[in-house]
């Protein structure tokens, strides 16, 4: 190793190595005109040089990597199934030809006036790899937190999801269960942009999302749900509770009424 360059920030350090003779796992490095850098990322042989005129070459399990062009792009990026690319310049290191999981990014953050690059190494967290990480630090972070991530994903995960369509009573359970949860997440983004420039106490707005909240999932649960009545009662409580103190608020069951169902 030829000693340190000053790094940006992403790099999560000040500095990073230069000519280092192992890929770090995670992080950032430089390389110089005629110098390479090997590592195995998830058991596939990774070789990356500079050449003199300080053009970056990965070889991967013995082949070099070719981006293939528009006229025969693979379904890759590259002429290898499982190295996928990365911004144009860089690759991933993926499970398999599907590329469904890449745990590992290989790329190209600046190529220099001395023909240096400067090479960052991001690693991925399971179990979909979609979050990504380019420091150990952030990446010991993550995996301490791992089961809060995990709740915040599913909990997404449930938002997301669409209601069945058809009476309550033929859905099945686990939809009956989280079907409300998915509802009050959407919900709170639609009542929160209904509410427009409201001006007024902090204490009414909070009554009037509630209200609209509440009608925004009354009004998309089909009409067999069982919890309409007791529903419709706190929608007016609030509603009635926001209105004392701003009595022109529109009826939240009107605002409400333009959604689809379901």
């Amino acid at each position: 190793m030829d000693g340190y360059r000053p790094a940006p920030r992403l790099c999560g350090e000040k500095s990073a190595p230069l000519n280092v003779e192992t890929i770090p796992w995670i992080g950032c490095f430089y390389l110089a005109p005629g110098h390479n850098s090997t590592g195995t990322f998830i058991g596939h042989k990774v070789d990356i040089g500079v050449d003199v005129d300080g053009v970056g070459q990965f070889i991967v399990d013995g082949a070099a990597i070719e981006y293939t062009r528009k006229s025969t792009k693979t379904t890759s990026g590259t002429n290898i199934p499982y190295v996928g690319t990365v911004g144009g310049s860089g690759i991933s290191i993926c499970n398999d030809g599907e590329r469904s999981s890449c745990p590992s990014l290989i790329s190209v953050i600046s190529s220099n006036e001395d023909k240096t690059i400067l090479f960052s190494v991001a690693e991925c967290l399971p179990p979909d790899f979609r979050t990504c990480v380019l420091t150990k630090a952030n990446w010991d972070y993550k995996i301490s937190h791992a089961d809060e991530l995990n709740a915040e994903r599913k909990a997404s995960q449930i938002a997301m999801t669409p209601i069945p369509p058809g009476p309550f009573v033929s859905w099945p359970e686990d939809i009956k269960n989280t079907a409300v949860i998915s509802l009050m997440r959407r919900c709170n983004f639609i009542s929160v942009m209904a509410m427009g420039n409201f001006q007024g106490p902090k204490e009414t707005g909070t009554e009037m999302l509630q209200s609209l909240m509440l009608a925004c999932i009354d009004h998309q649960m089909p009409d067999d749900w069982p919890n309409h009545d007791e529903v419709r009662t706190a929608i007016q409580q609030h509603f009635d509770a926001a209105r004392q103190v701003v009595p022109n608020l529109p009826n939240p069951f009107e605002v409400m009424s333009h959604l689809p169902p379901g």
